[in-house]
């Protein structure tokens, strides 16, 4: 974690954004909240998670083609919790949990994520 940051309050926004772009329909807005909640995840040093729920969205961005590598700040940002939470974890953790995101897929974990609105994870 990068001194000074705290994670008091990290999964309410992104969760609460989850709800409302998956309420409009707007799925690669809930693709990039779900990552949004794997980034809090890593900075909340649950790097199993946080690689779980990145894998999911990327793999989702990916099916649908959205090109989102070409926005600098958002490739740097995702790149430094990814980063973050496969440096946690032994080479193997780090795969399994990327295998269990890609498994387990966008709508399964971005439904778990929003049945636990308001719960802790």
């Amino acid at each position: 974690m990068t001194p000074g940051t705290s994670t008091s309050g990290t999964t309410s926004w992104p969760r609460s954004a989850l709800r409302a772009a998956t309420d409009y329909g707007e799925i690669s807005e809930a693709i990039f909240e779900l990552r949004g909640l794997g980034m809090s995840a890593s900075l909340q040093r649950r790097p199993a998670k946080a690689l779980t729920l990145l894998a999911a969205a990327e793999a989702e961005l990916d099916r649908l083609g959205v090109e989102w590598r070409g926005v600098r700040f958002w490739k740097a940002l995702v790149d430094r919790w990814t980063e973050n939470a496969r440096a946690a974890l032994t080479a193997e953790d780090a795969e399994g949990a990327w295998a269990e995101g890609l498994g387990r897929g966008f709508d399964r974990l971005s439904r778990e994520a929003l049945d636990r609105a308001g719960a802790s994870d």
